[in-house]
């Protein structure tokens, strides 16, 4: 399959979740990340505000902030990502219909400043290959980030396939965290 028809099968098995279903393994890849001492160790993190049924990431926010850890939210802004305190400002829907920090009174970070990335996408090898929607938001923003920080991706079991192609502009992630394992990207 080419990453188109990947993306519309991938985009389909997630429509069809239930919500107890989205909920149990969100919990269970909660577990599996909250675990790592690479989240741990962190002191800035960002996540992704979960929509369309994606791994739930308000528990992670809680619990990063608890922890007293910085955490950021991405910010669509024209055709990039900005990273924004979701501390600093109440919330607004952006163009695609997902909760972000208001872009006029957020105070933002460099993305070199983040330790941790954590990240959506519709489909993950074992490699750390990802597929995310086509529009090369995450792939632009992650190719900034610092040499040592942590890109990590959230999944469900079945959106690991056996090979993902990439294409060069696409950015490898160091881990993908499914409710029953962890993959570790080779080298990473």
């Amino acid at each position: 399959m080419d990453k188109a028809q990947i993306r519309k099968t991938m985009l389909a098995r997630r429509w069809a979740l239930t919500s107890k279903y989205v909920n149990d393994h969100s919990d269970r890849v909660f577990d599996l990340l909250a675990g790592l001492h690479e989240i741990k160790n962190a002191k800035n993190v960002m996540i992704y505000s979960h929509f369309a049924n994606e791994v739930k990431t308000g528990k992670l926010a809680g619990w990063l902030l608890f922890h007293e850890k910085r955490v950021f939210l991405p910010v669509v802004d024209g055709d990039k990502l900005l990273i924004a305190d979701m501390s600093s400002t109440c919330f607004e829907m952006n163009s695609y219909g997902i909760a972000q920090p208001e872009k006029e009174t957020a105070c933002f970070a460099k993305t070199e400043e983040i330790d941790v990335f954590i990240v959506p996408g519709l489909a993950f090898d074992a490699k750390g290959n990802r597929i995310g929607f086509g529009k090369g938001y995450y792939d632009d923003l992650l190719s900034s980030a610092a040499p040592d920080a942590v890109k990590i991706a959230l999944a469900y079991d079945f959106q690991i396939t056996d090979t993902i192609i990439p294409e060069r502009h696409d950015v490898k992630m160091d881990m993908v965290v499914t409710p029953k394992k962890v993959f570790r990207r080779p080298g990473a």
